[in-house]
């Protein structure tokens, strides 16, 4: 099926062009990217006004003006072109981090997301982008080229409104990156997930490239990423602020990350406790992944693994495409990154309606 028209975005230029560039190419979507953001920063409400809350923002601010020049400058061209305050942007991006220091985690933020070299063209990077459902219509693919990057190109998946690679990526010399979020106590001054995963796609041609910048670089904590690049390589990232672990696949031939840490070494740094609702949803959905991944035939192909991402599971809280009508979340999107061709399978909205699109960067 054809992608909804205005979905597939080409921002060419500078960073700053290419943040403007958004609101310029949909005119129509600007009050729509307003009112998302101004839900949002009434979302988080009172935590915006905490003192541990400010200061971290402030120094996050710094850091991230000093560190990622280019991220930052395109949140100012995005800024510019919705006529929004850059600081307000910037507080949404780091909503989930706010709401952790807070002590409020942001279950509804919540994704699934694994990585395999086993698919039919070789390795490919899955994700469900679990989200608020008001988003749908903001999601967007946004092709980047930018002449400083000696003719790489990076296709990224996200919303309008916000920069780079959101929700995920893919460069043009097939290293895929995806993202899923945890609640953490352990957060402190670093690079914010969304901005890395689109430093890397900017720098990066392999995994081995990516996991070695990650261990170089101090994070601003929460969540993982899931790594694959066109010479078979994938790898599971899990990010706090002290501590970085590595996962690569075992005798299952997958690495998968939903919304808890798995690994010993971040073992106790969730902010939910393993009871909370959260924790179990995030749990029965690796389950759902590890049951159903063993009755797939290896070489996974591409229609079978967009079929797997579509199953609702045995319970909404085991489902991999989420409809959960008593909250605010659901499955509003998938995408399929496949390394060794270098082109995005996607679906801008739950997988189970089973509309998918075919881009190249």
């Amino acid at each position: 099926m054809p992608a909804p028209t205005g979905q597939i975005l080409d921002l060419r230029g500078s960073a700053y062009d290419r943040g403007r560039l958004q609101a310029q190419l949909r005119p129509d979507r600007i009050a729509d990217v307003t009112v998302a953001v101004t839900r949002r920063l009434r979302e988080l409400g009172p935590a915006l006004a905490l003192p541990k809350v400010v200061a971290w923002l402030d120094a996050q601010h710094a850091y991230t003006r000093d560190n990622d020049p280019d991220g930052y400058v395109e949140v100012q061209g995005i800024a510019e072109g919705f006529g929004i305050a850059a600081d307000a942007l910037f507080a949404c991006y780091y909503g989930n981090v706010i709401a952790d220091l807070a002590e409020q985690p942001a279950l509804a933020d919540a994704c699934t997301a694994w990585a395999t070299p086993l698919g039919v063209n070789g390795p490919v990077v899955v994700k469900n982008r679990d989200f608020r459902g008001k988003h749908i219509d903001l999601q967007c693919v946004f092709r980047h080229a930018d002449p400083e990057w000696a003719g790489r190109r990076i296709l990224c998946v996200g919303n309008l409104g916000a920069p780079g690679a959101f929700s995920g990526g893919l460069n043009t010399n097939g290293l895929a990156v995806a993202d899923t979020q945890v609640g953490t106590v352990d957060h402190g001054e670093g690079w914010l997930r969304s901005f890395l995963m689109t430093r890397l796609l900017r720098e990066c041609a392999t995994v081995s490239e990516a996991v070695g910048l990650i261990f170089r670089t101090p994070h601003a904590g929460g969540g993982t990423l899931l790594l694959g690049d066109a010479t078979g390589a994938v790898a599971a990232i899990e990010l706090a602020h002290q501590a970085v672990a590595a996962d690569e696949p075992g005798d299952s031939g997958y690495v998968a990350r939903t919304n808890h840490y798995v690994s010993e070494r971040l073992q106790g740094r969730d902010l939910a406790p393993p009871d909370d609702i959260g924790a179990r949803t995030s749990r029965a959905r690796i389950a759902t992944l590890d049951h159903a991944l063993r009755s797939l035939p290896v070489p996974y192909p591409i229609e079978a693994i967009k079929t797997l991402m579509a199953r609702h599971g045995d319970s909404a809280s085991a489902a991999l495409c989420r409809h959960e009508e008593g909250r605010d979340t659901r499955t509003i999107g998938s995408a399929i990154y496949d390394c060794k061709s270098a082109a995005l399978h996607v679906s801008f909205e739950s997988p189970c309606q089973g509309h998918w699109e075919r881009i190249l960067p």
